[in-house]
């Protein structure tokens, strides 16, 4: 009888459990610069930001656990703090990076990490924006395109291999993120002015618009369960609605996550459906299973 009231999962007692020692990072020294994700890495490498004169950022090996301080190999290409960085989908030793001095920087460590120690193979500048960089996000199959966000609210695509500008997007306001959808053809962010955007960048112009009246948001693409999802901080508590893109006048399924006053922070695992969702100075991360019917 129980099978007809409560869903069937595979995730419903699933807890967390800590890494081992030999698997975990210690002493990390984290900066965290703007709205972004902090951390990246690749199946190579790891990446933060990190103190230190202009814009440094520490680079680990992946999968080589241990203590690391602030003799960590730096990557220093930037003459500000940088806000932040993505591994490249198709070269896994590549990487974008995003900084308070208005630049993007490309840069290509060595293939082995462990034979990283603050020199790139090569890197590269991108100007053009006006303001400070907030997101980079590469292009999810398309090799060598880059998508970035800066703080007046202008987004641009580039070529890399070219080094140059190829689209440029008035989003109209600061963004708190960037995202693209699953095969590159939109792109979405959450604005300042508690409105989220999702535009084609095959059109001058945006696809939607419309207003959700969070506050620091975050926009995930659920593509494969044909949804949108806009969290953030709404009456003094953390939000996250589901939309069908067919129907935005009004969300298909909404729930409170908590009311931690800091900064939410998403993850979507579209191959389980799991979205995880935790906050800046928060202790703890939660998790939903996603299902095209908006249920959790």
């Amino acid at each position: 009888m129980s099978n007809r009231f409560v869903r069937k999962s595979h995730f419903r007692h699933v807890f967390g459990k800590g890494s081992k020692k030999e698997q975990t990072y210690y002493d990390l020294k984290i900066s965290c610069n703007g709205d972004g994700q902090h951390i990246a890495a690749s199946d190579k490498y790891i990446i933060y930001a990190t103190s230190g004169g202009g814009g440094p950022c520490a680079v680990i090996p992946y999968g080589k656990g241990g203590r690391y301080g602030l003799g960590t190999s730096k990557l220093n290409i930037h003459t500000s703090k940088t806000s932040d960085f993505a591994f490249s989908p198709f070269k896994s030793n590549l990487v974008a990076t995003g900084a308070e001095d208005c630049m993007v920087g490309v840069t290509l460590l060595p293939e082995d990490p462990t034979k990283f120690s603050g020199e790139p193979e090569s890197s590269s500048t991108l100007e053009g924006h006006q303001k400070k960089v907030d997101f980079v996000q590469w292009h999810p199959v398309a090799n060598g395109i880059l998508g970035t966000l800066a703080h007046d609210g202008y987004a641009k695509v580039w070529d890399v291999e070219e080094s140059k500008e190829v689209l440029e997007m008035d989003f109209g306001s600061a963004g708190t993120c960037f995202e693209w959808n699953t095969n590159g053809s939109l792109c979405t962010s959450a604005l300042g002015n508690k409105s989220s955007i999702i535009w084609d960048p095959r059109s001058p112009k945006p696809a939607y618009k419309w207003k959700t009246q969070f506050s620091n948001g975050k926009n995930i693409f659920h593509d494969n369960i044909d949804l949108f999802g806009v969290g953030g901080s709404k009456m003094g508590c953390h939000e996250y609605h589901l939309y069908d893109l067919k129907k935005l006048s009004e969300p298909v399924t909404e729930f409170e996550v908590d009311d931690n006053a800091g900064m939410m922070l998403t993850y979507y695992d579209p191959d389980t459906k799991m979205l995880y969702i935790g906050s800046k100075g928060g202790s703890q991360v939660k998790y939903w299973e996603l299902t095209k019917k908006g249920q959790m």
